[in-house]
């Protein structure tokens, strides 16, 4: 069995997205320098509305707002609170797969924008 690693690239001076591999082959140029783009990585997951779950974006769920984060230390993908009800979970990271739906790749997740597009989010 083949894994793929899927990854996005952020450019801040054009505001917008480009595949890894689009870029490494040169099937799109950004237009700035590398000193202004993020790459990030595809969690393997999808939102409940299908939507590829990547590092840095904003997710919602039950009045509740996470960003999506690796976490080094356990190797592993996790949510960062960043609103919530209840403040003792407030900036704690939880595993994403809590949010997985069993046998599948789906999260009760929401993806409502990312950290680069949307940081507003964060600091409300």
């Amino acid at each position: 069995m083949t894994t793929h690693l899927n990854f996005r690239l952020f450019e801040f001076g054009a505001m917008e997205y480009f595949d890894l591999d689009d870029v490494y082959y040169n099937r799109v140029q950004p237009s700035s320098g590398v000193y202004d783009i993020h790459i990030m990585q595809c969690s393997g997951l999808t939102d409940k509305n299908g939507k590829l779950i990547y590092e840095g974006d904003i997710c919602q769920k039950d009045e509740k707002l996470y960003e999506v984060r690796w976490v080094k230390n356990s190797a592993k993908f996790g949510v960062k609170v960043i609103k919530s009800d209840c403040v003792l979970t407030r900036g704690c990271t939880f595993p994403i797969q809590q949010y997985v739906k069993e046998g599948s790749t789906e999260c009760s997740l929401e993806v409502i924008g990312n950290i680069y597009e949307n940081g507003g989010l964060i600091e409300q």
